[in-house]
């Protein structure tokens, strides 16, 4: 839908919406470093034997199965003030208004925003939790605390 929006004359509104939305996702992530870390200290040795002889992608399933439900109640108030901060409602609302006659974008334009913007920085702390699982898995020389040397031994 971007590349067609931006055909009609509307990339100043898409990008500002674009970089509205990636400020918004960036201010709610800090948060999430207290529920993985709970995470960590309720991981049970089974939970620990799993990860560590499973897939490259193991443990992000495993912070992904036991704390998304939280992480979403935690960002989503942050991610609608954020939003509305930095503009990003504002600048959604006016591409909604601009695109609405626009033939097959206008009426998929119509969607909840917060809920958008909430699943989309869930999904990157998870890819980027994804790609340092597989570094730490990969490269002796990523595994830097003691406790990850000697599980890797």
């Amino acid at each position: 839908m971007t590349s067609l929006l931006k055909q009609y004359g509307l990339e100043g509104q898409v990008n500002s919406f674009e970089e509205s939305m990636n400020r918004a996702a960036e201010k709610a992530a800090p948060q999430a470093t207290d529920l993985i870390v709970s995470a960590i200290k309720d991981m049970s040795f089974e939970d620990a034997q799993k990860i560590y002889s499973g897939s490259d992608g193991a443990a992000t399933q495993y912070f992904k199965e036991k704390t998304s439900d939280k992480l979403r109640a935690l960002f989503q108030p942050s991610v609608e003030a954020s939003l509305d901060e930095v503009g990003a409602t504002r600048y959604y609302n006016d591409l909604a208004k601009k695109a609405k006659d626009i033939p097959y974008v206008g009426d998929k334009i119509n969607i909840d925003l917060n809920h958008y913007v909430t699943e989309e920085a869930l999904d990157g702390l998870f890819s980027m939790l994804a790609v340092e699982e597989k570094s730490i898995r990969e490269n002796p020389v990523s595994r830097t605390t003691d406790i990850l040397q000697k599980v890797f031994e």
